[in-house]
C-alpha cells in the first residue's frame, strides 16, 4: 500500500528524490529525449500452451509486488521527484501464426517497440506482450526503461512471473515474494547524499583522481549520442513445474 499524507480534503502521495544513478540517466535522456538507448528488453520463448488471461493476472500480481515497476516521475516545487503509483497498462496478445514467417513478424514487432522513445513523466515505463508464433510456441516480450531497473532486475521479474503463473495454472498459492521495498533504498540513498560520509567519500576520490592525465583522443569534437544497443542471446535450462514448462531462452 502506498504511503500518503492528508492535507485538508486531498491526499498527497509521498514522493522521493532520485538516486544519483537515476539522476544521471534522467539528465542524459533529457539531452536526447527521442533517443531509445535507455530501453532494455528481452524475450523468452515458451513452448506449450499459454493461458493469456492467467499470464496477465500473474504479471499484474508481480507488478503489485515490485515497487520499482510502479515508479512514476513528477515535476514538483522541489524539482523532479518520484513516487510509487499505479500505472495503467495493457498486454497485447498477438497471434502471428498466419504470417508467412511468424518469427520474423515477431522480431519486427519487438524491434519496432524497442525503438520507441519513452516519456518519463507520462509512462508507463514498461511494456509486456505475448506473441504466438506456432500452435504450441509463444514469445513473452518485456521492455523497461533503465531508470527503473537493470538487466538483473529484469531477470528477477521474469523468474517471479514464471513462478506465479505456474502456481495460478496449478491452482496453488505461489511462494511469498521476497522483493525488498524500494522505499528503503531511496530513503537510504537520500540520507547518504546529505551525510558526512558522502563528503568524506567525495574528498577521497577527488584527491585520488587529482593527478590523472587527460584521456588521449584523436577526435576534435564530442561523440554523438549513442544509438546502438547490445543484443545478446542466452540459452538457459528448461524448468519444469508440474505440467508446465517455461523455456527461458533468448
Amino acid at each position: 500500500m502506498n504511503r500518503s499524507f492528508v492535507t485538508g480534503t486531498s491526499i498527497t502521495p509521498v514522493t522521493y528524490a532520485l538516486t544519483t544513478a537515476q539522476t544521471e540517466i534522467w539528465l542524459a535522456q533529457q539531452l536526447y529525449p527521442d533517443n531509445p538507448v535507455y530501453n532494455i528488453a528481452q524475450y523468452t520463448m515458451i513452448d506449450g500452451a499459454i493461458d493469456a488471461a492467467a499470464f496477465e493476472a500473474a504479471l499484474r500480481q508481480v507488478i503489485d509486488e515490485a515497487d520499482t515497476l510502479r515508479l512514476q516521475f513528477v515535476d514538483s516545487d522541489d524539482g523532479l521527484r518520484q513516487r510509487i503509483g499505479t500505472p495503467a497498462w495493457s498486454m497485447p496478445v498477438l497471434d502471428l501464426t498466419a504470417q508467412a514467417d511468424p518469427q520474423a513478424a515477431a522480431d519486427a514487432w519487438m524491434q519496432a517497440d524497442y525503438q520507441q522513445s519513452v516519456n518519463l513523466t507520462q509512462g508507463p515505463l514498461f511494456c509486456y506482450a505475448l506473441l504466438k508464433v506456432a500452435p504450441a510456441q509463444w514469445i513473452w516480450y518485456q521492455r523497461y526503461h533503465h531508470i527503473m531497473t537493470d538487466g538483473y532486475g529484469q531477470y528477477l521479474i521474469a523468474q517471479r512471473v514464471a513462478h506465479v503463473y505456474s502456481a495460478l495454472c496449478a491452482g496453488t498459492a505461489p511462494a511469498a515474494c521476497d522483493f525488498g521495498s524500494i522505499r528503503q533504498l531511496l530513503e537510504s540513498d537520500a540520507q547518504y547524499q546529505t551525510s558526512n560520509q558522502r563528503e568524506k567519500d567525495e574528498a577521497y576520490w577527488l584527491k585520488h583522481c587529482a593527478h590523472w592525465p587527460e584521456p588521449a583522443t584523436l577526435a576534435s569534437r564530442a561523440a554523438p549520442a549513442f544509438q546502438q544497443r547490445l543484443r545478446q542471446t542466452t540459452d538457459l535450462a528448461i524448468q519444469w513445474v508440474d505440467d508446465y514448462v517455461l523455456d527461458a531462452g533468448r
